[in-house]
């Protein structure tokens, strides 16, 4: 990173610029920040990872967000209150974490089933092209050599 934007030139015109302000810097300035944006976009480049296709949660949704935010506040409100073990509180964060897993492993469930179903399906209609997009979207299109 250090050497990507060690690279960006700065002139000495641009710097006595701004130091006395006695210029119009603008186009300097435009340069720079561009030179910079570059340099950050071929570091990310090549320094953050890609991710493979299903990665990301695919069967998340805004429930679930809804019961997570639920389950932090219950959890929260519980350190508030001493974290005792058995009280109302203790009972509300129980709850409330578990509804949440529950939904998580629902949500998840039925995703997988959806797909599953969705193959069947195509293979069963002698869909062979839609079947093959289907799988390559789900597992990413890999390629298996011939040998």
């Amino acid at each position: 990173m250090y050497s990507i934007l060690s690279q960006i030139p700065i002139s000495e015109e641009l710097l006595n610029c701004l130091k006395w302000l006695s210029c119009n810097a603008q186009s300097g300035v435009d340069y720079v920040y561009n030179s910079l944006v570059n340099a950050l976009s071929a570091a990310a480049e090549a320094w953050v990872p890609r991710t493979k296709p299903g990665f990301y949660k695919a069967w998340w949704n805004e429930t679930l967000t809804e019961l997570k935010q639920a389950s932090v506040e219950a959890h929260d409100l519980r350190k508030v209150c001493g974290r005792l073990k058995q009280d109302d509180v203790f009972m509300q964060m129980k709850r409330a974490k578990l509804a949440y897993k529950q939904a998580i492993k629902t949500n998840r469930v039925d995703k997988e089933s959806y797909f599953y179903n969705e193959l069947n399906d195509l293979l069963l209609n002698k869909d062979v092209p839609g079947f093959w997009r289907s799988w390559n979207a789900k597992m990413g299109g890999v390629e298996i050599s011939h040998q």
